[in-house]
């Protein structure tokens, strides 16, 4: 029998539920004591070098590239840097389970990691085990 504290959901997309004691996703569940989360932005990233070298590139080259390969490279520059910036991944690991990455934009996943972050705060609140700050953690 669940207590109401159990049955409180943080977060709800329709895809992954978030409560006090769990996250659910459409595979497989995790108990959110055992769970840490990581934000990763490996497409920002990607954009990044991405764009320097490009950068770079017309620098020492411009002088060979016609007009229109300098506005093509420079529109997907433009284009890696917004998708790269737009889109994040959320790595989820627990002991016992198998590690799993939820992809979807910036804010989604943002969103996702704050529910889980708040709800660990709750439980190591309500006694059932200390919450490590080094446990929840972004890397930019």
């Amino acid at each position: 029998m669940t207590s109401k504290s159990d049955s409180i959901v943080t977060y709800d997309d329709g895809r992954i539920v978030i409560t006090a004691t769990d996250i659910r996703t459409p595979k497989i569940y995790y108990p959110i004591i055992e769970t840490s989360g990581r934000v990763r932005r490996d497409g920002l990233w990607f954009a990044l070098s991405y764009t320097v070298i490009c950068g770079v590139a017309l620098t020492i080259y411009h002088d060979l590239f016609h007009r229109q390969e300098i506005a093509v490279l420079a529109i997907s520059m433009v284009i890696a840097l917004i998708s790269g910036s737009s889109l994040s991944a959320l790595q989820l690991d627990a002991r016992g389970f198998p590690p799993m990455m939820i992809f979807g934009s910036t804010r989604r996943v943002r969103k996702i990691f704050q529910a889980i972050s708040h709800a660990r705060s709750h439980t190591a609140i309500a006694g059932n085990r200390p919450c490590l700050s080094d446990e929840i953690q972004t890397t930019e």
